[in-house]
């Protein structure tokens, strides 16, 4: 009896199998390339949180934003649990002067400040949550860029100088959609604003003043007050935080987008879950750019 082949298996095979190899084709190259040197004290710091599973796709999104802006910055990774001696020892030997807070610091912190019955020592364990305390905790720079590990930069472009000159009191990167588990009608109700539309924090820049972390407490009080189970999306936070500030929203060659691909416009594009898979053939563009 002939055995019978399952076509849609070896499709889903070969993809996989050819995705992993790209994947292991651009960790390769992207450990291969030099070490850049970030600085020791800035009034601009790139915050980042990584995970083992992130951080070689970190040295490329911070390699390409640092060789593409005008201004140097310092540069503060939060670890989210996961990473080894050995991932940190990476990534101290790429980012020379970045700062690397482990989960151990950031819990102790934490709870120094807040104590363990705080909110923000509740949700401890939560990424989301770390990223918007943790550059407030462990720096005093005034303006902050968060940055996430799937997010490349392509080509110059000195939009953001408006931002680090005052020109604006934030920007961030638009989304094709409002990723936020509030309506406008709970956001005027409960915060009396509405939310800022299509905002997405892969890339953002804010002044350190307007991290209002009053606004975050309650909001993350508000998500455990709430009796349907809705996705964490606390880009909320910087939608409610930002509503009344003066915003650059990026143009539309910096991508977060399902369907649009890079072109010679593109400075930068965000990789969501969805597209995820493009950044391992896009990461090649950019190492060939770099010539690191």
């Amino acid at each position: 009896m002939k055995k019978i082949i399952n076509k849609s298996f070896l499709y889903n095979l070969f993809k996989n199998t050819n995705l992993k190899y790209k994947y292991l084709l651009a960790v390769t190259k992207i450990l291969k390339t030099k070490s850049i040197i970030v600085r020791k004290k800035s009034n601009v710091v790139v915050s980042c949180v990584t995970s083992k599973k992130d951080y070689v796709f970190l040295i490329l999104a911070i390699k390409s934003f640092f060789s593409h802006i005008n201004t140097n910055f310092s540069l503060i990774i939060f670890d989210d649990g996961s990473l080894s001696e050995k991932h940190v020892k990476t990534l101290k030997k790429h980012l020379i002067n970045s700062i690397i807070i482990n989960k151990k610091q950031y819990v102790k912190k934490v709870k120094k400040i807040y104590g363990k019955n705080h909110v923000f020592f509740q949700k401890k364990d939560i990424p989301y949550v770390m990223k918007k305390l943790g550059p407030v905790l462990f720096t005093s720079c005034k303006k902050i860029i968060f940055l996430d590990s799937d997010v490349l930069f392509f080509k110059n472009d000195s939009i953001i100088d408006n931002w680090i000159q005052n020109k604006y009191d934030a920007f961030f990167i638009q989304d094709h959609q409002d990723a936020y588990f509030l309506s406008q009608i709970e956001s005027r109700k409960i915060f009396g604003v509405n939310l800022l539309p299509k905002l997405n924090s892969g890339f953002l820049g804010i002044n350190r003043k307007d991290i209002n972390l009053t606004i975050f407490k309650k909001l993350l009080e508000t998500y455990e007050q709430l009796s349907v189970y809705r996705p964490w999306q606390f880009q909320t936070f910087f939608a409610i935080a930002l509503s009344r500030k003066k915003c650059l929203v990026l143009p539309r060659n910096y991508l977060i987008s399902e369907k649009k691909s890079i072109n010679s416009a593109t400075v930068c594009c965000h990789y969501v879950r969805t597209i995820r898979h493009k950044m391992y053939n896009d990461a090649q563009i950019v190492l060939n750019n770099l010539n690191l």
